[in-house]
């Protein structure tokens, strides 16, 4: 994942924590006019008219058309962090993590660019970045911290510059997350909502105040050869004091009992004890083949990015997971994901074939491990995309049990209850999810907001959407809430701008595809949801 830093200045690190030298200005000025928001395209005529805007249009283009060239050597031939068509450009916003500089009276303070065009923007971006800064205060206070033990986990840092330990790391992080949300006794924020911090180095008062939790564990991690260097520690988000800290040097092979190790003793800090019951259940659906395990790291960014080539290489990293160690729980999991998300987004060949795969996988990974809360969440998901509607309900009810912590597993019971029209079962699911994981990804707005589409509440749906669409301009279905709600209010034009948005994100979508892979068990409600569309202009 590329970080762009938008403060005074523009600064670009790559996957591997690299600042990429950028030679210009221009170029700057330009990746951060990509960046807000990333994803949403611009024409050539809109850049060079604000970049260049005292300029002739044909020496404009061209000298847009040698920033670019600057922009392609510095990224590399190979890198698809910027798409460049015919008459526009964007950024790929899945390759991106746009993070806030010093202030809004700061931004992009440093460049030189006299073009009042260029100005301007600045001025009116500041003015956003303020309004938006206030709202934010005034609309969103911070989450109240609850009665139990409650802790965010950073990104751990990597201190090497090879991509391969970034995803050690990450990985490493995603397995404390779990095993600390299986205790019951502790509240923990999901990684999705901390994963914000990535490269930052945030003071954790405000790491605090944000996520709604009294501590932060941090950490970093080095691999060299054999050896695994690893140091962490616990601080009080109130009084800034270290609570707990450790440094382990340990041989590689010991690394899950290390995870073990680590997460016992963080437990311990917090003065919250594990029964024998939680103890057997913390580790359960791991591996002990290391290989496996990194796979498994890596598939989690893969599997809900909403494009089907990350799909499938997500795909062939469970496939390889499963060759090493096909007992390994998580692996079967991911790779039943990449079969219902398949049919669910409309990409299977074979949609029927695609969803016994899925639970075939899911089954496999309940014989090994049916405490697991992930494997009833994937198997709840299939069962709702075969039409199984009280096997799914069963399904998503185990694992909130099983996994009082997990944010995606109220998220996924409320996408049932989406699909099973029942809309006040939705609002406090989605609560809860957001509570567990405070910045929260597009599609729990999204749900959020189909919820209350369900409910005749038009200017609640319309809101949330529109907040998906920000925190994610690909995410097709922020658009399809959209189309609806302002079909049915009588909105036409934006209805119809909505509509656009789809085809832009997939030029093939239809009424006919929304039909077959949405699996709404009420036909009044389907018929609903088409009939909007339609008359919003999407085709048949």
């Amino acid at each position: 994942m590329y970080r762009l830093i938008l403060s005074a200045d523009v600064t670009l690190v790559n996957p591997e924590g690299v600042e990429i030298a950028l030679s210009s200005a221009k170029a700057k000025a330009l990746l951060a006019f990509l960046a807000m928001p990333p994803g949403r395209s611009r024409t050539r005529d809109e850049i060079v008219a604000l970049l260049w805007s005292d300029r002739g249009e044909e020496q404009g283009r061209a000298s847009l058309r040698q920033v670019l060239t600057q922009l392609r050597k510095a990224l590399g031939a190979d890198d698809d962090l910027l798409h460049i068509a015919q008459n526009a450009l964007a950024l790929n916003a899945k390759r991106l993590t746009v993070l806030p500089g010093t202030g809004d009276a700061e931004f992009l303070s440093a460049l030189r660019i006299r073009d009042p065009a260029f100005e301007e923007w600045v001025r009116d971006e500041r003015l956003r970045l303020d309004t938006a800064e206030d709202a934010r205060e005034q609309a969103t206070p911070s989450p109240a911290v609850p009665s139990l033990p409650s802790i965010g986990v950073l990104p751990f840092e990597t201190l090497s510059q090879d991509a391969g330990q970034e995803r050690f790391a990450d990985g490493m992080t995603q397995d404390v997350i779990t095993a600390l949300s299986k205790i019951p006794k502790l509240f923990v924020v999901a990684r999705s909502s901390t994963e914000i911090y990535r490269g930052a180095e945030p003071q954790v008062d405000r790491v605090g105040q944000e996520q709604g939790v009294r501590y932060v564990l941090k950490g970093s991690i080095r691999r060299e050869g054999n050896r695994l260097r690893l140091s962490a520690q616990l601080i009080d988000a109130v009084s800034g004091q270290y609570i707990w800290a450790q440094r382990y040097d340990r041989d590689v092979g010991s690394l899950f009992d290390l995870q073990d190790e680590m997460t016992r003793q963080v437990a311990s800090a917090l003065q919250v004890e594990i029964t024998e019951g939680d103890q057997a259940r913390l580790w359960a659906s791991g591996t002990t083949v290391l290989e496996a395990w990194e796979c498994v790291a890596q598939v989690a960014s893969l599997m809900f990015g909403h494009r089907r080539e990350d799909l499938l290489k997500g795909r062939a990293l469970a496939e390889r997971a499963l060759q090493l160690d096909d007992t390994y729980a998580s692996a079967w999991v991911w790779l039943g994901w990449s079969h219902v998300e398949e049919v669910f987004n409309g990409w299977a060949v074979d949609a029927e074939r695609s969803l016994d795969l899925a639970m075939n996988a899911g089954a496999r990974a309940r014989d090994i491990d049916a405490s697991n809360p992930e494997v009833h969440i994937a198997l709840g998901f299939t069962e709702l995309c075969r039409r199984n509607f009280d096997a799914a309900r069963a399904h998503v009810k185990t694992a909130i049990s099983l996994g009082p912590n997990n944010a995606f597993a109220y998220g996924v019971a409320a996408c049932v209850g989406q699909y099973c029209n029942a809309p006040d079962e939705m609002i406090p699911l989605l609560e809860k999810a957001k509570r567990l994981c405070p910045i929260y990804p597009a599609w729990y707005a999204e749900t959020l907001g189909w919820a209350h589409l369900l409910k005749g509440r038009y200017a609640e749906a319309i809101s949330l959407a529109r907040e998906a669409v920000a925190r994610d301009p690909e995410y097709i279905y922020s658009f399809i809430v959209l189309a609806i709600a302002y079909q049915e209010t009588g909105r036409m034009a934006e209805a119809q701008a909505a509509v656009a948005e789809i085809l832009r994100v997939a030029p093939d979508y239809s009424l006919s595809k929304f039909a077959k892979t949405q699996p709404f068990s009420d036909k009044a409600v389907l018929d609903r949801h088409l009939a909007g569309l339609e008359g919003a202009g999407l085709p048949k």
